[in-house]
């Protein structure tokens, strides 16, 4: 009878070699091998690109290994945006630069057309760009099924490295995807900055998270059609129907692949993975004549509205992801559920929003800055 010793010896080597194998077909999994690991501290990496390697604690008193710090700006193209925030600071030119400002006055400009309107009536407006990436979006979640679940329970603590591969198809096919949304006669320049923005969007490959980050990013692909003229600031509902589009696939990717959330601040946050779809579901239930900031807590008027309120799917959206007292694990919200009216539970999450992305360096540290979107 084999002793307890060479048993987890067994254990071990057969962790390696399926580690071995997914080397091989997605590059260095990094994934940690026991529950020693200890990992980047969480508020540095909001975004989910690492600063630092990972140190492992290896068992069975094998040599400690700590993982390569990631290069960030690998194998970028020349057209590609830059990154320009690179320490503390870096932010008071950020915050005084035309970006700063286009962003938020985009984010006030979709608020204010979604307000008062169901996503059904959001979708009413029609332009041909948006309908190309909505085009594009359902191309992307069809990626999904050519990039299936790697089945190993001992491989894997915080998400399935098959979302590597669906990341690395996305960015291979974007310049095709580009092509279909802005025409083959758009500029380089504008291909390049806003795929950029666009693939980079549904997550983190290396650390296979996403978070308010990676939000920003659609927001900005958003935007940067409207300042390269592919779309008008009068088609700002559209955009806002796009945009919880865009939410509904990083929810089944967060699902499917087991996301983890970027940077969380847990129960003390918001919300996991997203900021935006609050403000802009706050946006449209202002004055509504039936349902109350109080009425989250209601899973029939949740379940009635959902498919036509952000707001309320996002909370939803919670339900089903996490067990316990609302409370407990999404204090923040229950607490703004306290706030008497929809528009200052709007006006109030447009404020925290830039608190708690706009303002932390360790969410824009690495947002990225081209032609359309300038550090400047």
């Amino acid at each position: 009878m084999r002793s307890s010793k060479e048993a987890q010896k067994e254990k071990l080597m057969q962790i390696l070699r399926e580690k071995e194998e997914a080397n091989k077909k997605y590059g260095n999994t990094n994934i940690p091998l026991t529950s020693t690991t200890t990992r980047p501290n969480t508020h540095t990496t909001r975004t989910g690109i690492p600063q630092e390697g990972v140190m492992t604690k290896a068992p069975f008193g094998l040599k400690k290994t700590t993982t390569k710090k990631v290069e960030y700006e690998k194998n970028k193209h020349p057209l590609e945006p830059k990154r320009e925030i690179f320490g503390p600071e870096n932010m008071k030119k950020w915050k005084e630069s035309k970006s700063y400002k286009f962003i938020m006055s985009f984010i006030e400009r979709l608020s204010e057309a979604a307000l008062q309107k169901t996503l059904t009536e959001l979708k009413q407006q029609t332009h041909p760009v948006i309908d190309r990436v909505y085009e594009v979006l359902d191309k992307i979640e069809k990626v999904i099924d050519e990039c299936p679940l790697v089945e190993s329970k001992s491989l894997f603590r915080y998400g399935n490295i098959a979302f590597r591969d669906f990341m690395k198809k996305v960015g291979e096919r974007m310049p095709d995807y580009m092509t279909t949304i802005l025409g083959k006669d758009s500029t380089k320049e504008h291909q390049y900055e806003i795929g950029w923005y666009f693939k980079h969007a549904f997550g983190n490959a290396t650390r296979i998270d996403y978070g308010t980050g990676h939000e920003l990013l659609f927001l900005s692909m958003e935007g940067c059609l409207a300042l390269g003229g592919y779309v008008t600031i009068n088609e700002a509902p559209a955009l806002v129907a796009l945009f919880d589009r865009y939410i509904q696939l990083t929810r089944k990717l967060q699902t499917h692949y087991k996301l983890e959330p970027a940077g969380s601040h847990g129960v003390w946050g918001l919300d996991d993975f997203c900021f935006l779809p609050y403000i802009f579901g706050a946006a449209q239930l202002v004055n509504h004549p039936s349902i109350t900031t109080g009425d989250i807590h209601n899973a029939g008027v949740r379940h009635q509205h959902q498919s036509e309120y952000m707001y309320l799917a996002s909370i939803d959206y919670i339900h089903q992801v996490k067990r316990g007292p609302f409370g407990e694990h999404s204090s923040l919200l229950n607490d703004i559920s306290a706030v008497p009216t929809w528009k200052k539970t709007n006006r109030g999450l447009i404020r925290m929003y830039v608190d708690e992305v706009m303002d932390k360096h360790v969410v824009v540290q690495h947002f990225c800055f081209g032609t359309l979107l300038r550090f400047a």
